[in-house]
């Protein structure tokens, strides 16, 4: 478990976690950031096995000593290989970092079916800092933002990670 300040892509300085870091909660002091909106219990169980995302923390504003908790979410897991070694060797370079984009855990419902999916969104109108709103539209552009596995209808939300469903057995019917 490590952590290492980093700036990829021109972007501010934001805390970078390797794979396994736990996730930290609400009000704890990390790399002497507090830290704001802890992540619900469900990512914190569930984040050691998803091994194309890594926890990052955010500074809430320059010279802030608040973080917020974000997820860095690449497309797949070959393209985080080797990523926890480049950074904290300092040998990573803007192009390992041009596939991810941030997220937020969301337990998101589908308004048609109604099923519900834990899920990794982009939040919307989110910026990058140090490089503002062009780099958030970017991001979105290149990724597929997807649609309610049970009924292909839109989830109303930037989602690009489905994890699972969240109560399976109420969609088959089952208790």
């Amino acid at each position: 478990m490590k952590m290492r300040l980093i700036g990829p892509e021109g972007l501010d300085p934001f805390v970078y976690c390797s794979h396994g870091t736990p996730v930290p909660s609400e009000g704890d002091v990390v790399m002497g950031y507090e830290i704001r909106y802890g992540a619900q219990e469900y990512i914190r169980r569930k984040l050691n096995h998803l091994l194309n995302i890594r926890l990052i923390l955010v500074p809430w504003g320059r010279n802030s000593t608040v973080a917020l908790i974000y997820l860095l979410h690449w497309e797949t897991e070959a393209e985080t290989i080797g990523l926890d070694e480049k950074v904290f060797s300092d040998r990573y370079t803007d192009s390992d970092f041009e596939g991810s984009v941030r997220t937020v855990y969301s337990n998101t419902i589908c308004f048609s079916c109604k099923r519900q999916w834990h899920t990794l969104i982009m939040p919307p109108g989110d910026y990058y800092p140090g490089r503002g709103s062009d780099m958030f539209y970017e991001k979105v552009a290149k990724r597929e933002i997807l649609r309610c596995p049970g009924c292909g209808s839109s989830l109303r939300q930037l989602v690009v990670k489905i994890i699972e469903e969240a109560f399976p057995e109420a969609a088959s019917g089952h208790p």
